[in-house]
């Protein structure tokens, strides 16, 4: 949708907001190759001959599984007699490679869907990229002590970017990788379930000159078990996301103002610090519109309204834990 307009009025189950800032929402022109792409519905796992289907000879060999739903995924295990000669474990399976000097100006982007099941959690590295002779530069790994993911690269600044996870639940990753030999022109953008988490700042290329990279997926530290799904390598620009821009709160309608009538109130009429329940924020393009209070009791409806200037158009939220 193109929408312009200087106020943006937004109704949601009676309740009204109103944003003063422009709401805007296009699509990126910019060309970007995908090269790699796997949901595993076909069955098959990636077989790049070497670096075959057994993901290192495992025990337990990489197998596409099915979910009560119907949906496929990849599941790859490291059991006690998969080591190897640094002490650790190791299953690790090879997903797509590139040469970085004709990755649309050195920029790629590697999206993934990954489940920790609460049967067989590993702490282990989970996505790699590699090298060779080189070694890794840039890596997500999963801590099951922790309850964390994180992502790194080699002399980054932050060290690492960390968040949590939730056991047998699909978590869906996009890293924006920029390469660099350089650890202040390298960087990595870090996206996960669809919320831009920041960047990183760090060496995304070896000292070696090694041009061609190597995408893994990985149960490498520790025994274990990772599901994968929604596999894709993307060169070019447009895969990238970037740092957000800024945000403001732009919401007028608080517990301090009357409330239009023919609509509900936006704060909480029921609790003493009567906190809105409807916020707005924007930037110079957009705004976003976070309803409820962060209570996990509180019931809200996923559908919303937006006036358009001349009529009100539905929209769905995004959302979490969704009932029904």
């Amino acid at each position: 949708m193109n929408i312009l307009h200087n106020r943006s009025t937004l109704l949601i189950a009676g309740v009204l907001v109103l944003a003063a800032s422009a709401f805007f929402a296009g699509a990126n022109s910019a060309s970007a190759d995908i090269i790699a792409s796997y949901d595993f519905e076909d069955g098959r796992v990636p077989d790049f001959g070497g670096w075959d289907s057994l993901a290192w000879n495992t025990k337990v060999p990489a197998a596409v599984l099915t979910d009560p739903n119907g949906n496929h995924f990849l599941r790859m295990t490291t059991s006690p007699e998969d080591t190897v000669p640094d002490g650790t474990y190791r299953s690790e399976l090879l997903v797509g490679f590139h040469d970085y000097t004709i990755s649309g100006g050195g920029t790629a982007t590697y999206n993934f869907s990954v489940r920790v099941p609460s049967f067989n959690p590993p702490s282990a590295i989970m996505f790699q990229l590699f090298f060779w002779p080189g070694g890794w530069t840039v890596a997500a790994q999963v801590s099951k002590g922790e309850g964390l993911f994180g992502v790194e690269a080699r002399q980054a600044t932050p060290a690492n970017i960390v968040t949590p996870f939730i056991y047998d639940q699909w978590s869906n990753f996009s890293l924006t990788v920029h390469f660099d030999v350089d650890p202040a022109l390298g960087w990595v953008d870090v996206t996960h379930n669809g919320q831009y988490l920041g960047r990183i700042t760090g060496r995304t290329l070896p000292l070696t000159g090694i041009t061609k990279v190597q995408a893994f997926l990985d149960v490498y530290g520790s025994v274990g078990t990772m599901d994968f799904d929604n596999v894709e390598i993307t060169l070019g620009p447009s895969g990238s996301q970037g740092p957000p821009p800024s945000t403001s709160s732009c919401h007028i309608l608080d517990s301090s103002q009357a409330v239009p009538t023919g609509f509900g109130a936006s704060y909480n009429v029921l609790s003493s610090a009567q906190e809105l329940l409807l916020k707005a924020n924007c930037t110079d393009t957009s705004v976003t519109y976070p309803v409820g209070n962060g209570s996990q009791t509180q019931y809200i409806y996923n559908q919303g309204y937006y006036w358009t200037g001349t009529a009100w158009s539905p929209f769905t939220f995004s959302c979490n834990n969704l009932i029904s």
